[in-house]
């Protein structure tokens, strides 16, 4: 449609300016006749006229003086002769003194048009001239805005009409990426498991929604196995990326894998999401040594992390060392069934021992609570 009021546009403004042009032809035209035809032809009819009646008026005054000269030249006139003579002598005088206003007239007409009358005359053709020239340009000014509105107008249709392919191919590209296909033959489990995020409603159906950017479906790879970990944040300190592990499968009795710790994250969050007051955790990632084919997404596994090793200490149970106004001490037995309090200076621990740096020697039993009777004591050991 757009494109169709471009020609009939273009159809117009054609017309348009040919209309104007041959206004523009007709002043021109009307303007070469006045000067080549009609103001001359003018000027010499009124100059024609002037001179028919200037000979007319000569013929009168001849006329005139011929009557007269007939009354002086007879001298004994009847008096019915004299009066035909007199009457004669006025008319010629009449049709002389006429004739005299007539060439009067004619000499002040033409004096008047070469004055007045031609210039003006003149002066308005060349003004319809000048206003035919500038009706064309204001015709072809029209025009040519006309035209650039219509083009615009289809330029627009036709960017729009592109969008709407781009659209129309967008969702038809959708439509096609409705029907989901698996790459590859799997487990297949909800979300993104590497992206942490709870999505709260039914599973996936038909009719479900579903929110832009978000996996709806992963298919891990079995044989390349990750354990998602959560360190207290008593932990965090002790541990560091690269840390030997090892894990074990609560539904595989019996499998120990060793493995590394992969990441570990540097920003806590609560244990429980829903629940800002609960204990702060880190997350983190195991990367096992390898796999066993019973070994699937989603089971529940035991990890214990190498921290630090350290070789030939003295260590004791980590129940042994107590506090006792302020200081750390422990309750070494004596024989006889004495126990002494001595003071320690310990060193690193972990869930079950701390490391004894001063304070007791090897083989010296230490009493894991003084407070009762009867306990059986444990040596230091190393």
């Amino acid at each position: 449609m757009a494109e169709e009021a471009l020609k009939i546009e273009h159809k117009t403004v054609a017309g348009a300016l040919k209309l104007a042009q041959t206004k523009l032809d007709e002043a021109k035209a009307a303007h070469k006749v006045f000067i080549e035809s009609e103001g001359p032809k003018k000027l010499s009819d009124l100059e024609t006229a002037a001179n028919d009646i200037r000979t007319k008026l000569q013929t009168a005054a001849k006329t005139l003086v011929e009557a007269q000269a007939k009354i002086n030249g007879e001298l004994f006139i009847e008096e019915d002769k004299k009066k035909d003579l007199e009457r004669e002598v006025r008319i010629a005088k009449e049709s002389h003194d006429g004739l005299k206003k007539s060439l009067d007239n004619a000499v002040a007409q033409r004096k008047i048009y070469r004055a007045y009358d031609y210039p003006q005359s003149m002066r308005s053709k060349e003004q319809a001239v000048a206003n035919a020239e500038l009706d064309l340009e204001k015709a072809a000014q029209q025009a040519k805005s006309q035209v650039l509105q219509k083009e615009a107008e289809v330029l627009k249709v036709k960017d729009q009409i592109a969008r709407l392919e781009r659209e129309c191919n967008n969702l038809t590209d959708q439509i096609e990426k409705c029907d989901i296909k698996a790459p590859v033959d799997g487990l297949v489990v909800y979300g993104d498991p590497e992206n942490q995020r709870y999505y709260y409603g039914e599973q996936l159906k038909v009719g479900s929604e579903w929110y832009s950017g978000n996996t709806m479906m992963t298919i891990p790879d079995l044989s390349a196995f990750e354990v998602d970990i959560s360190v207290p944040e008593e932990y965090r300190g002790k541990l560091q990326v690269g840390c030997k592990a090892s894990l074990s499968v609560e539904a595989i009795p019996g499998l120990l894998i060793h493995g590394e710790l992969k990441k570990l994250s540097d920003l806590a969050r609560g244990r429980q999401q829903w629940d800002p007051s609960s204990p702060k955790v880190f997350d983190g990632v195991i990367k096992p040594d390898g796999h066993d084919k019973r070994m699937v997404s989603g089971m529940t596994t035991r990890v214990e992390i190498v921290a630090e090793i350290l070789s030939d200490v003295l260590m004791v149970p980590i129940e042994a060392v107590v506090n006792e106004n302020g200081e750390p001490v422990c309750y070494v037995k004596k024989p006889g069934g004495q126990t002494e309090m001595r003071k320690v200076k310990p060193g690193k621990s972990n869930d079950h021992f701390v490391q004894i740096l001063e304070g007791l020697n090897v083989g010296e039993e230490v009493d894991l609570s003084p407070t009762r009777s009867g306990d059986e004591a444990k040596p230091a050991q190393t």
